[in-house]
């Protein structure tokens, strides 16, 4: 929830009150659950949670904006005033923004993983990550935790490789 609420203050800190600041970053944190909830309903892969942070979160944190930004702050900050929170054409601007930045994104993305999918070098063969992409990648397998392998004992050694996790170990 902390990283979250980070993620979420970044775009508003320069226009929004301490108080909102701690209410954006509050409500980021419950945004992140559901968002993350989400993707696994979908099943979608997302390990680390990337998406629902940065993506999700970010997301929140431009919508935000339109939400909590004071007049004060956009002066101070931009040298202007202007009255689009009150009359709620900056919420519309930061809504469209959004949607804009989420099109670049994906645009961007996929000149990217579309050639690396056709190329066959976007994902690790399924005998390697049955395997674990430690020992493929790093020359040696490790546990969850970092712990190599071979400083397991045999007993656990063998129950990590039944499961394919040290969580536990």
């Amino acid at each position: 929830g902390v990283l979250a609420g980070l993620v979420s203050i970044t775009a508003p800190c320069a226009t929004v009150e301490p108080w909102a600041s701690m209410m954006i970053g509050f409500l980021g944190a419950f945004v992140y659950i559901g968002a993350s909830y989400g993707i696994k309903k979908m099943g979608i892969d997302d390990p680390l949670d990337a998406f629902p942070i940065h993506g999700v979160c970010g997301a929140w944190g431009v919508l935000s904006n339109g939400i909590f930004a004071t007049r004060s702050n956009i002066a101070r900050t931009y040298g202007f005033e202007n009255d689009a929170v009150i009359d709620g054409n900056q919420f519309r601007n930061q809504f469209i923004a959004v949607i804009v930045i989420a099109g670049w994104v994906s645009f961007t993305s996929s000149l990217i993983f579309f050639p690396l999918k056709y190329a066959g070098l976007l994902r690790v063969s399924e005998e390697e990550e049955e395997k674990g992409l430690d020992e493929s990648e790093h020359g040696k397998a490790t546990g969850s935790n970092g712990v190599p392998l071979q400083n397991l004992g045999a007993e656990k050694k063998s129950a990590v490789l039944e499961k394919g996790s040290t969580t536990n170990v």
